[in-house]
């Protein structure tokens, strides 16, 4: 409802933002490059996880409300991701290696956002029946 909604839009924008401040300070702090991508990619999954269960609790999604409360959030955040790498590209930092890669973790959380959801409405439904 839309309720729901003043807490997954906002959510949306909170995590796109948390999204590019790991892009902007992420290659300057060492998080990105060929090998350290392999540890902030993994260490992506449990914090996304974590972010699905905050919006899926916070807005207080059913279970058949879950993707799409998760996908309006997502979309959120793709919004302004598209907007701020049109026209503030800056945001996401000075060095376009360190954009580039900063960018592709937040293409690869998108990604990781839609497969937590499917494995979490999967637990749910998995627990509820036992």
């Amino acid at each position: 409802g839309l309720k729901q909604q003043f807490i997954i839009y906002p959510l949306g924008v909170i995590y796109w933002f948390i999204g590019a401040m790991v892009s902007k300070f992420g290659g300057p702090w060492g998080f990105f490059g060929p090998l350290m991508s392999l540890l902030s990619f993994g260490l992506a999954v449990p914090l996304i996880w974590l972010a699905v269960f905050i919006l899926v609790e916070a807005s207080k999604l059913s279970l058949e409300q879950i993707i799409a409360g998760v996908s309006l959030c997502l979309a959120t955040a793709l919004l302004c991701n598209g907007v701020a790498l049109t026209w503030a590209v800056k945001m996401y930092g000075s060095l376009e290696d360190d954009i580039v890669f900063g960018v592709s973790w937040i293409f690869w959380a998108g990604f990781v956002t839609i497969c937590v959801t499917l494995c979490e409405i999967w637990r749910r439904i998995h627990y509820a029946q036992t």
